[in-house]
């Protein structure tokens, strides 16, 4: 029910063991010569390197290249106690660029030789065939307590993901997005990687190379229940951009409580993830449920300096997805910690239609404000979090669900109704008789019966409230829950589109 990266990534299991990784001659390894060798490139034209072995590739199609198993004996550092032991997928028709791998250890380089007996191929010829110097399309750090899994996986362009805390692959990351949304959008993608042990942790150092941009990212990997990855990237452009997305989120939102009507699955819901969260750097949260709209949107938040910004599944509860395979309450966070101000810019929120959960249909990220033009250059520290809850959350409640439908006395098509159900931080700690009230702000339409009231279990709060006469374009609704002058909850905010809603 996902992409080929996840099926990859599932059907790399152990083949019968040889020997260990082999290393070609060592060079010197420098960050700041190779940031200082993006900077230069970026000045010269792109020139994509010839692949002698394109044709060769067109054979190793999806069906052969799930036939194909690697050694986990043959992995980087299988021999280290305590090392993180890495594995390397096969090149084939659906990942056709080959990345050169190299191992880092006091200040040198060695690369990691490609090898047909690092796989079993099977019933297939294909080791008898395959040239020596092939190479790999990715790579996935293995679970220390199952060597039979992974919890860290890079392939194709950019990507990656990971699956802590709870062994559950679902939001993916990039390094860098440009033009996104666009027809013609361009997939920068990593050339060569370094790796480097560092205790029981991990640093990957990445170059990054397309037509319209050159750069290198690293990620110092610290793992203790979450995964945290501290991320220096320096990016040089060599052409304008129209968009240029930096810590990019990807994610999927086939359909939730809200829109289970336009489901053609019988599960209840079906998403890896539920809501874009922003912290603004005033202090505001911001909560925007995800949708699957029927054609393309694009929503944007003023985000200069921004806190932190995620994608979030916060629904945990097993019986509102029904999936005892997929588990899609089990799908990690990400969220984006700047370490470093990111200046002026907005986080952009893609959403594309989709009819299928084997689709990312969700893109976030930030964007700088000014235009980016040829020349442009970009330092950027953050910190990725790979959680089961939002880190550094501020003690305001959290938007837990949103139903739409039809509002009034009687009810009637011209009127919609609002349910959002809030929970936690500071509601918990509310007097009995507290006088909360909601909020509620649209630059169109008419507000009406606004209510807010416990519900019975004592831990929820449900705000509901009707829109009448909204008109029949795109119309974006805030709402806050206050008692008195005090902010109880973070900022729900809500695209409401005639068509595509209730």
């Amino acid at each position: 029910m996902k992409s080929p990266v996840v099926a990859a990534v599932l059907l790399l299991v152990a083949a019968p063991a040889v020997a260990a990784t082999r290393l070609g001659p060592k060079h010197p390894f420098d960050h700041a010569a190779l940031v200082e060798k993006a900077r230069v490139a970026a000045q010269k034209p792109y020139v994509k390197t010839a692949d002698p072995h394109a044709a060769l590739l067109t054979t190793i199609t999806g069906e052969v290249a799930n036939r194909i198993y690697f050694d986990h004996d043959k992995a980087l550092w299988v021999d280290v106690p305590k090392a993180p032991k890495i594995e390397f997928f096969h090149r084939n028709t659906y990942f056709r660029e080959k990345v050169r791998m190299f191992v880092v250890e006091n200040g040198q380089a060695r690369e990691v030789l490609y090898d047909p007996a690092m796989y079993d191929y099977g019933a297939s010829r294909l080791a008898r065939t395959l040239p020596d110097d092939l190479g790999f399309a990715g790579f996935r750090v293995m679970n220390p307590h199952n060597a039979e899994t992974d919890w860290l996986a890079y392939l194709g362009a950019s990507y990656f993901r990971a699956a802590t805390p709870f062994d559950q692959y679902g939001i993916s990351a990039r390094a860098v997005a440009i033009d996104s949304g666009y027809k013609d959008e361009e997939h920068p993608r990593y050339t060569d990687v370094w790796f480097e042990q560092r205790g029981g942790d991990l640093r990957i150092t990445a170059y990054i190379d397309s037509p319209s941009i050159a750069g290198v990212i690293r990620f110092d990997v610290h793992v203790a229940g979450d995964a945290v990855m501290d991320v220096q990237a320096n990016y040089f452009m060599r052409k304008d951009v129209r968009r240029l997305g930096l810590a990019p989120l990807t994610s999927m939102y086939w359909y939730g409580e809200r829109d289970r009507r336009y489901a053609t699955d019988w599960h209840p819901e079906v998403h890896d993830s539920d809501v874009l969260v922003v912290q603004t750097a005033g202090g505001e949260q911001i909560a925007r449920p995800l949708q699957n709209p029927k054609l393309t949107v694009t929503s944007t938040f003023d985000a200069d300096d921004v806190r932190g910004f995620g994608l979030l599944q916060r629904d945990r509860d097993p019986e509102h997805y029904l999936d005892e395979i997929f588990r899609y309450e089990n799908r990690p966070n990400l969220w984006v910690e700047p370490t470093k101000p990111m200046g002026k810019g907005k986080v952009m929120l893609l959403e594309l239609a989709t009819a299928e959960d084997v689709n990312d249909n969700t893109v976030a990220f930030w964007v700088p404000a000014a235009p980016v033009k040829a020349g442009a250059s970009f330092s950027l520290a953050y910190k990725l979090h790979w959680t089961a809850q939002q880190p550094k959350r501020p003690p305001v409640a959290e938007v837990r669900s949103t139903r739409v439908g039809w509002g009034g006395s009687p009810p009637s098509p011209s009127v919609r109704r609002f349910a959002v159900e809030l929970e936690g931080g500071l509601l918990d700690k509310l007097p009995a008789d507290a006088t909360v009230i909601p909020v509620v702000t649209t630059p169109r339409g008419t507000v009406e019966r606004l209510q807010v009231t416990r519900i019975a279990d004592g831990k929820r709060w449900r705000a509901q409230f009707d829109l009448r006469e909204p008109g029949d374009d795109p119309v974006d609704i805030r709402m806050f829950l206050k008692s008195g002058t005090q902010v109880l909850s973070e900022t729900w905010l809500y695209q409401y589109r005639p068509g595509d809603d209730g």
